[in-house]
């Protein structure tokens, strides 16, 4: 079995949480390929702290453009 590019966006494939699906697509790949592997927890940047991924686009722009 081949998996593609992990984020080849571009090119209309990838292979990462989505909102539509969330983990559903990896959490199936690892069951395929670590049938026995361990409980996890999925976790996305906003549950570190570190989201949305444009905060610090936002964070800038609010600054520079206080009338926004």
């Amino acid at each position: 079995m081949l998996l593609d590019n992990w984020n080849e966006f571009g090119e209309g494939h990838y292979l990462f949480p989505t909102r539509e699906f969330g983990f559903g697509y990896l959490d199936a790949v690892r069951e395929v390929f670590a049938p026995g592997a361990a409980e996890h927890r999925d976790v996305t940047p906003d549950d570190l702290g570190r989201g949305p991924y444009d905060s610090q686009y936002r964070f800038w722009l609010k600054q520079s453009k206080p009338d926004r």
